[in-house]
């Protein structure tokens, strides 16, 4: 295994993450048709800093204001892992300002009503209590619990 990957891989703590940063570091890879990882490393750092930039300037074209800093993640944490010091300030100047998500509103007392009434299962009832009380994201438990994914699917969900 490459070096610079091995070191990368050790830095970081959850599965999820390392999955997550990998997949958009080798979207950064295959954009610039590098071959290995090590590659990346052995290049002059003003030569990856203008690489960044314009990947940056090309996702800014294709993703949503709010992807960004997700995207960006894998890649800035695989530089500094390995030593690579580019100006990560100007980079994240090029993001673009993050936009308001809309729906990020508590469910009120009537929308906790319509849900319940719109479904018989009591497992589904208690899953609904359970969220509007604690503020969990459907979408976290769905990462928790994908195993038992009949349970989690909503007549709601989106």
């Amino acid at each position: 295994m490459q070096r610079s990957l091995l070191l990368f891989e050790n830095s970081i703590k959850t599965d999820a993450t390392r999955k997550m940063y990998l997949y958009f570091l080798d979207n950064f890879r295959n954009f610039y048709k590098l071959q290995s990882y090590d590659s990346i490393i052995a290049m002059g750092e003003s030569e990856l800093q203008i690489m960044v930039e314009d990947y940056v300037m090309m996702l800014k074209k294709r993703i949503g204001a709010n992807s960004m800093r997700t995207y960006m993640a894998g890649i800035q944490a695989f530089l500094e892992t390995n030593d690579i010091e580019l100006r990560w300030k100007k980079i994240h100047r090029l993001f673009p300002d993050k936009t308001k998500k809309t729906g990020g509103r508590m469910w009120s007392t009537d929308d906790i009503h319509v849900m319940l009434s719109n479904v018989r299962d009591l497992r589904q009832k208690a899953l609904i209590h359970f969220l509007a009380a604690s503020g969990v994201r459907r979408t976290a438990l769905r990462k928790q619990y994908d195993k038992v994914e009949s349970f989690l699917v909503l007549p709601f969900d989106e």
